[in-house]
């Protein structure tokens, strides 16, 4: 039985004695000597019956000593508990420490989310139809002309960490039915002719095999690398995950609605060199090119030649403060200011451009395989690719801005080795693009629950037809050189012609990370990703109740050059350079175990950029979208 138990009880009983009562013994009669000197004691007024204690006497007296020994066990309890609570707050503390301890020790832990992604548009091609390359603003069945799309896509994401030690640990990160469309694999597809006459019958779906009922398997390994920190500094290798700043240029894709992410294969050397300043020298293996590997895929592959690798070298210097270091900082009113410079430059000497025409190493042993090593063109490209980024925060407001450059050359365009001695296919082209983002807002009301916010954005660009989000969009055939014409919508930003040389020798369009959404409609689904545009975003977020708030944005969006916008004139002269106004507004609802709801609904108004007057179209219609997202994070 502890203290406390023993303590308990015996205040318990002390309790009852003092409540029950008095049983006092009968005095027994005095003997003569005693009877003696009592009577000389008494006074002489005394009566002999006051010679003896009365009742209430006695019962005064038990009272008093019952009173101190309750005194004394109430003492004794608090002298228990104390020292209980005080062991008690050891053994937690103890346990805390040991928790931790068994959480950064701990073999594998486990980090992602699950999510689930309705999705409907109507008319996201405008009914502006096509434009002179055959292609329109978003990818709909122009046969049926079905202005309405639904569906809903799923993915978990899960990012498994190897503790080894508390020291080194290795990373990955895969995704289970990456973006997977509900219903898109039926076992009707699949073996129809053996079960199913009409897919209308089919009961269940199977798991997608890239090549069989599928272009992906249902299982992909993206990212893995090994992390070890050293008194140094942290040492980085493998497949990982890049980011840098606002995720402008560089972007890991790991918010939840994201669906691309940059991943680099690097080596990386992370190292504090003043308080909160770190320093970071990196080696990215863009391409590698040819590689020898085996039919039978036992074996390790070859690198054949370093003439045609692509690799960057890269130097980041950065003052980061840590989320808790930041949320300190700003509960005490103090100012967060981070910023960071990240310098990149890119070389490849040659560029293997027909990797898949692969010949037998040795046609007598008939096993190991290598591409044809005469598929290749003299590219000597540069790219030289500055970043800066800076973001100062208080309690009340936070401004952020980062913007970076790519400035370089490539010495051939030649796509394949057909080409490159080609005059009229292997002409030089400058690269000058540049880009910019700068985020602003304002806090307002008690714990900063509603919050409006200005976003601005730029992205070179110049006055060849079209966007340049997909320059490798193929062109008809038709047109010999090759080169998008006034009112496309997309392809190649520069002309060279096949009489020789260039009437447009430079790619200047700066194009955002696909992951960086600015918008819901025409940046992210129509045209892919922010470029050869200016934007202005205003936004605003109210929190109702804890977890649960609503948001509502405007974004206008016009072209750099009225040329880039596909509303040219039937007489062939440019259009307007604006492009559209795009009103969004939804709610978002999250838990403290992790579970996320959103919906969000967008509208996009056309201006005259947009036109076709081809199509003698004087007004673009309106396009609506809903996204909802349901999510789990763990």
């Amino acid at each position: 039985m502890s203290h406390v138990a023993l303590a308990a009880l015996v205040l318990f009983s002390a309790s009852a004695l003092a409540q029950s009562p008095a049983e006092v013994p009968p005095a027994t009669p005095p003997t003569g000597a005693e009877r003696q000197e009592t009577e000389a004691d008494v006074p002489e007024s005394a009566t002999p019956e006051s010679a003896e204690p009365s009742a209430s006497t006695r019962d005064a007296d038990v009272k008093r000593v019952v009173e101190d020994e309750l005194a004394d066990a109430k003492e004794e309890l608090r002298r228990d508990l104390k020292a209980e609570l005080a062991a008690q707050k050891a053994t937690a503390e103890f346990d805390q420490e040991w928790s931790a301890r068994k959480t950064r020790l701990e073999l594998l832990t486990l980090d992602g989310y699950y999510r689930v992604r309705p999705m409907f548009f109507h008319n996201l091609d405008l009914d502006r139809g096509e434009d002179p390359s055959g292609y329109g603003l978003a990818r709909t069945p122009f046969a049926s002309r079905e202005n309405s799309q639904a569906w809903a896509d799923m993915r978990l994401r899960l990012e498994p960490t190897l503790n080894v030690s508390e020291e080194v640990a290795i990373r990955m990160q895969m995704d289970v039915f990456d973006n997977l469309v509900f219903g898109s694999t039926p076992e009707s597809g699949f073996t129809a002719a053996q079960r199913y006459q009409y897919d209308i019958f089919n009961e269940t779906q199977i798991s997608p095999r890239a090549g069989l009922n599928g272009f992906k398997d249902s299982i992909a390994v993206k990212r893995a690398y090994g992390e070890v920190s050293t008194p140094l500094g942290i040492f980085r290798f493998g497949r990982m995950g890049a980011h840098w700043g606002t995720g402008m240029q560089w972007n890991d894709g790991n918010c939840l609605d994201c669906d691309y992410g940059d991943t680099v294969d690097r080596l990386m050397f992370v190292t504090e060199i003043f308080d909160g300043i770190y320093v970071a020298p990196m080696l990215d293996f863009n391409v590698e090119g040819l590689l020898a590997s085996s039919r039978t895929g036992i074996g390790a592959d070859t690198d054949l030649s370093n003439l045609d690798d692509s690799h960057s070298y890269n130097l980041a210097i950065a003052k980061r403060d840590t989320p808790q270091q930041a949320r300190a900082k700003l509960d005490n009113d103090q100012a967060v200011f981070n910023y960071g410079l990240l310098f990149s430059y890119r070389y490849q000497s040659f560029a293997s451009t027909d990797a898949y025409a692969q010949v037998p190493i040795d046609p007598s042993l008939g096993d190991d395989f290598q591409p044809d090593p005469t598929g290749r063109v003299l590219r000597q490209g540069n790219l030289y690719m500055p970043n800066v980024w800076a973001r100062y925060e208080r309690k009340r407001f936070r401004v952020e801005f980062e913007a970076a450059g790519v400035i370089g050359n490539l010495g051939n365009r030649a796509l394949s080795s057909a080409d490159a001695g080609d005059a009229t296919q292997n002409q030089s082209l400058n690269v000058l693009q540049f880009g910019a983002v700068l985020q602003t807002e304002v806090r307002f009301l008690e714990q900063e629950k509603f919050r409006l916010g200005l976003e601005l954005g730029f992205a070179s660009g110049d006055r060849a037809p079209g966007f340049g989000a997909r320059p490798g969009r193929p062109v008809p055939s038709s047109r010999v050189d090759g080169n998008t014409e006034p009112g496309d919508i997309d392809g190649p930003q520069f002309a060279c012609q096949t009489t020789g040389g260039c009437s447009d020798a430079s790619i200047n369009n700066f194009v955002y990370d696909r992951d960086y959404h600015v918008d819901m409609l025409f940046w992210r689904q129509m045209i892919g990703s922010v470029t050869d545009a200016i934007y202005v975003r205003p936004s605003g977020i109210f929190e109702v109740t804890p977890g649960l708030e609503v948001f509502a944005s405007a974004t206008y969006s016009r072209a750099v050059f009225a040329e880039s916008a596909p509303g040219w004139r039937a007489d062939g002269t440019p259009g307007s350079a604006d492009l559209g106004i795009e009103l969004s507004a939804g709610a978002q609802f999250e838990t403290d175990d992790g579970f996320i709801a959103n919906l969000r609904y967008g509208a996009l108004f056309p201006l005259a950029g947009l036109k076709n007057f081809q199509e003698n179209l004087e007004s673009p219609s309106i396009a609506h979208g809903i996204r909802g997202t349901f999510g789990i994070r763990f």
